[in-house]
């Protein structure tokens, strides 16, 4: 099988993601904005009642992409870019967390936490009890 190669420029690939961010962004927006206003009646966790809460939902974004006329193309799409958001309050967060915690252990062993070996590491251990779970 032959692999089709993609002949476009640089700024025709760029002029087609504008285009698809700029096609599919405001669905995903109102798909967030649909969440959102169902955010109550939705279980989150792993149920059988998840899974009931979350049809009048996606019922509704369905009906949104047929209102707002998305490609098949780029349903998927639409979707990724309604967790995007998601994902990068992740990725902030636990970064920020991280630093604090790095910052913590340097304080808390008078050293920076990259200088730390395992057998600092063990002899804090042995002196503290073991937290039951």
């Amino acid at each position: 099988m032959d692999m089709i190669e993609d002949v476009r420029t640089d700024a025709e690939r760029d002029e087609l993601y504008q285009a698809r961010i700029a096609r599919c962004a405001p669905v995903s927006k109102k798909v967030i904005a649909i969440v959102a206003k169902n955010l109550d009646s939705i279980v989150l966790g792993e149920s059988v009642d998840c899974d009931r809460s979350i049809l009048e939902t996606a019922r509704e974004i369905l009906e949104l992409f047929v209102a707002e006329n998305v490609r098949w193309a780029d349903r998927a799409y639409v979707l990724q870019l309604v967790l995007q958001p998601f994902a990068h309050l992740n990725e902030k967060i636990s970064a920020s967390l991280d630093m604090s915690w790095d910052k913590a252990l340097g304080i808390l062993f008078k050293k920076d936490y990259l200088d730390l070996t395992f057998v600092e590491l063990d002899e804090v251990l042995k002196q503290k009890p073991e937290v039951v779970e």
